[in-house]
């Protein structure tokens, strides 16, 4: 559980108030991120950059790194 809460608060901090809205959900289980997102474009954008999304999250992640990005 304090995985979970700790890599949603990176998740919020590291792409901001925008994102954050439309982010309904994190989880992260075995080097897997899966972030559920309620807007479709937001979606799209997101999956066409996930090399970029992994890079940021390990550059602010101190202990567990991100190895795949599943967008839902």
């Amino acid at each position: 559980k304090y995985n979970t809460f700790n890599i949603d608060q990176i998740w919020r901090e590291t792409f901001g108030h925008v994102i954050s809205n439309y982010t309904t959900k994190v989880n992260f289980y075995k080097g897997t991120l899966t972030v559920y997102i309620s807007s479709s474009p937001l979606k799209q954008e997101l999956s066409l950059t996930k090399e970029n999304v992994i890079a940021k999250l390990n550059a602010n992640l101190k202990y567990k790194k991100v190895r795949e990005l599943v967008i839902r």
